[in-house]
Parts: structure tokens; C-alpha cells; sequence
């Protein structure tokens, strides 16, 4: 849950930047206190979110990509850097994972 609302605050600012015209941008201090809303108790939720079965398949080497990605804010250069890996792979893997995620979403979002 914390990635892929990690992703939406981040797709939320690359929106806001490339929309800098607007009337009534919302402000970076807004969108980061919004991100900071603390998600109920995971022993409290019924059942894990859909999606984070997505997580859990993911190869351990591609969940350190997108937590580095993500979580650690670094850029794809960096995370080759850190995981000796070439700058393609690391942005196929985050491809890969974007697009596993973004399948998911579908999915529920079509269930619902």
C-alpha cells in the first residue's frame, strides 16, 4: 500500500508541475501533508489490500529496485550505481513492476 501511494504522490506532483498554469495549484505542502494521512492499523483491516499480492510476487532483487526507487527516492542512474546493474535494467525492472502494479489496479478497479 505504502508504494503504490508513494507512486500516486509522485504522479500527483509531476501533474502539478506540468500544469504550473493552472488557477489553483494545489501547493507541494498540501499534496505532502495529504501523503502523510496515517493508514489504519494493518491488524485492524479485514483483509491485506488486493494489490499486495503483486508485492509479495515480485523477486526479491526487483523489490529492492522499487524500494530504492520509491521509498529511497533515488533516480534509476543511482540504483544501477547501488546494484551494479546497467541503467536499462533497472528501468525494464521498474517497468515490469509498474506494470504488474497497474494490472492489478485494473483489475480491482473492474471488480468494484
Amino acid at each position: 500500500m505504502a508504494w503504490a501511494l508513494t507512486i500516486a504522490r509522485f504522479k500527483v506532483m509531476e501533474s502539478r508541475r506540468q500544469r504550473a498554469t493552472s488557477e489553483q495549484p494545489l501547493s507541494e505542502e498540501v499534496i505532502e501533508n495529504l501523503c502523510a494521512v496515517p493508514l489504519e492499523d494493518a491488524s485492524t483491516r479485514p483483509a491485506p489490500p488486493p494489490c499486495e499480492s503483486v508485492w509479495r510476487k515480485l523477486a526479491p532483487r526487483m523489490q529492492e529496485v522499487v524500494r530504492l526507487r520509491y521509498f529511497d527516492e533515488h533516480r534509476p542512474l543511482e540504483i544501477a550505481r547501488l546494484l551494479s546493474w546497467g541503467p536499462n535494467s533497472v528501468n525494464v525492472a521498474l517497468s515490469k513492476a509498474r506494470r504488474l502494479m497497474y494490472d492489478c489496479v485494473l483489475r480491482q478497479l473492474k471488480k468494484a
